[in-house]
């Protein structure tokens, strides 16, 4: 696979990332079987890529959570 020589570091949102590194993660995700949900993009937690479909899934669970508890 081809690398990218372009830094990821903070960035934050999928569609940004090197197309090379889009194409490294959709092979990844075909190769494995698994969705994949977030991507680090360095060591602090505001450098991670929420992949939208993932982010949508998870502010619904959290919805119903406080929904039910409610």
């Amino acid at each position: 696979m081809p690398g990218w020589r372009t830094p990821t570091v903070g960035i934050r949102r999928f569609e940004t990332l090197p197309r090379a590194a889009r194409e490294y993660l959709s092979f990844i995700e075909k190769e494995s079987g698994a969705r994949i949900g977030m991507v680090s993009t360095g060591p602090d937690r505001e450098q991670t890529v929420l992949v939208d479909d993932f982010a949508a899934a998870m502010k619904s669970l959290t919805e119903n959570k406080i929904k039910t508890h409610a």
